[in-house]
């Protein structure tokens, strides 16, 4: 997939979304794939937003969990994102390198790391989150109201059935 410089709504997320489709086969016809494709774009597009600020989508993620929930540990910031404890480790001690997290061992579970974002890094979780309203925004914009509202409950009934619906922990969750 090109970066382009589209006009329209495009243009702010840097990325052709009206690319010609393949032909139909049952390889593009099975609605797994189609999600996975679509995903790919729309996480490209993400990408394409962020990349001014030097994140990847994973450290985005991250950055956005940590602002809503100060002190989340590794584990439960892993469930919350929907990802494995050892690609948010990595991503963690990566933004700890760059000074927007810090991490500390859980007085009441030592073996839990407990993640708290720096000044500079709420700072930059903001930036992040209002880029993600925006994008929000677009897509809405791309799709119209009606269909990202049916989109949206389409993917809420598909996340309740896949057991996605509260992937939350509680507290600090290792």
């Amino acid at each position: 997939m090109a970066l382009t410089q589209p006009t329209g709504p495009t243009a702010e997320a840097g990325v052709a979304v009206g690319a010609a489709a393949p032909t139909a086969t049952a390889l593009h016809a099975g609605l797994g794939f189609r999600f996975g494709r679509s995903q790919r774009r729309l996480r490209a597009t993400w990408a394409a937003r962020i990349a001014d600020l030097e994140l990847a989508p994973p450290q985005a993620a991250v950055l956005r969990a940590l602002a809503e929930r100060p002190g989340l540990g590794v584990r439960a910031a892993a469930r919350d994102i929907g990802t494995d404890p050892m690609n948010v480790k990595h991503v963690a001690d990566a933004l700890e390198a760059r000074g927007l997290v810090t991490s500390s061992l859980d007085p009441s579970d030592r073996r839990t790391r407990c993640l708290r974002l720096t000044q500079v890094g709420s700072d930059l979780a903001a930036e992040v989150e209002g880029r993600a309203q925006l994008h929000e925004e677009w897509l809405m914009g791309v799709l119209g109201r009606d269909q990202y509202g049916r989109l949206e409950r389409a993917l809420e009934g598909l996340e309740k059935v896949l057991g996605l619906t509260d992937t939350r922990g509680g507290g600090g969750g290792g």
